[in-house]
C-alpha cells in the first residue's frame, strides 16, 4: 500500500509539473498573442495616420492641378484672343496690299490707255494727211 501511496503522489507530483508547465505555457501564449495584437492595432494606426498623410497630399496636389489647369486655360484662352487679332492685321494689311497693287494697276491702264489714244490720234492725223 505504501507503495501503491508513493507511486500515486509520484503521478500527482508529475500532472502537477506538466499542470505548471502547460499553464507556463498557455501564459507565455497569452501574452505572445496580447503582444500581436498590440502590434496590430500600432500598425493599424500608423497606416491609417499614413493614408490620411497621403490623401492630404493628393487632395493639395489636385487643387494644384486644377489651378495650372486654370491659368493654362487663361493662357490658352489670351493666345487665342492674340491670334485673332494678329490675323485680323495681317488679313486687313494684305487687303491695303492688294489695293494698292490694284489701284497701281489701273492707274497703269489708264497711262497705256492715254499713250495708246494719243498713239491712235497720231496715226489717224498722219492717215489723213498722207490722203
Amino acid at each position: 500500500r505504501i507503495e501503491h501511496l508513493e507511486s500515486l503522489k509520484e503521478g500527482n507530483h508529475l500532472q502537477s509539473q506538466e499542470m505548471k508547465t502547460f499553464g507556463r505555457e498557455v501564459r507565455n501564449l497569452a501574452s505572445r498573442i496580447d503582444r500581436s495584437d498590440e502590434r496590430y492595432l500600432t500598425m493599424k494606426s500608423e497606416l491609417e495616420k499614413s493614408h490620411q498623410v497621403l490623401c492630404s497630399a493628393l487632395q493639395r496636389d489636385l487643387l494644384s492641378c486644377q489651378a495650372d489647369l486654370q491659368k493654362l486655360q487663361a493662357s490658352l484662352d489670351e493666345g487665342k484672343k492674340e491670334s485673332e487679332v494678329s490675323f485680323q492685321a495681317q488679313a486687313e494689311q494684305q487687303e491695303k496690299y492688294n489695293l494698292d497693287l490694284h489701284e497701281r494697276a489701273v492707274a497703269r491702264m489708264d497711262e497705256h490707255r492715254e499713250e495708246f489714244q494719243l498713239a491712235q490720234q497720231r496715226v489717224h492725223k498722219e492717215l489723213e494727211q498722207l490722203r
